[in-house]
């Protein structure tokens, strides 16, 4: 049986909630959406590591703690509506195993080049950010199969190099600007390259 740990507006410091985190050293799974004390709990995620799944939605966070490089058995992690416009935290490349990622609404505008280390990623949704200038190559590096969502991200042109991505991806493209024609041209080259 798992310890009982609650995280409330009685918990008022960083060590009571780290040392309260500590005993949960077998959870597969952790939501803590809406919990603005995460920022400050740095150490917290160094007892997960057996974590699969771990969703941080709308937390105000602007960064992410190193610690949570030691959750060594993540798949699946979702930091929607969280503020990195400063720039996606270089923490979540060495998250080797991850194979889902959802940053919707992260004021993404552009990705950093860490970011083709996660080479496990069949799932990707990235819809309303802000890569008005272009998707980053990044991408290319990216495993076989995934799906891709980018809606309302602003797009009117995809990288040369993303249609020799893979042999099986889908891409989500709604209601982005020149959504349609994007999309065309993507299955045109891809359809082409695919012949020759």
């Amino acid at each position: 049986m798992y310890p009982d740990v609650e995280l409330d507006e009685t918990d008022k410091t960083t060590a009571q909630a780290n040392q309260n985190f500590s005993k949960l050293t077998q959870l597969e799974e952790v939501d803590l959406s809406y919990n603005a004390i995460l920022s400050g709990l740095p150490d917290m995620f160094a007892s997960f590591k057996n974590l699969r799944k771990l969703t941080l939605h709308e937390c105000k966070l602007t960064s992410l703690p190193e610690s949570l490089s030691k959750l060594t058995q993540l798949e699946e992690l979702n930091l929607s509506f969280n503020d990195f416009s400063h720039g996606l935290p270089d923490v979540i490349s060495r998250l080797n195993h991850l194979t889902k990622l959802t940053l919707i609404y992260c004021q993404l505008t552009s990705l950093p080049e860490s970011f083709s280390k996660l080479t496990q990623l069949q799932e990707v949704d990235l819809s309303y950010n802000e890569f008005s200038a272009g998707l980053p190559d990044v991408f290319a590096s990216l495993g076989r199969s995934r799906i891709l969502t980018l809606d309302e991200c602003q797009l009117t042109t995809l990288p040369e190099r993303f249609i020799f991505v893979s042999e099986s991806v889908t891409v989500s493209l709604t209601s982005t600007s020149s959504g349609y024609k994007l999309w065309y041209n993507w299955i045109w080259y891809s359809w082409m390259w695919y012949m020759y």
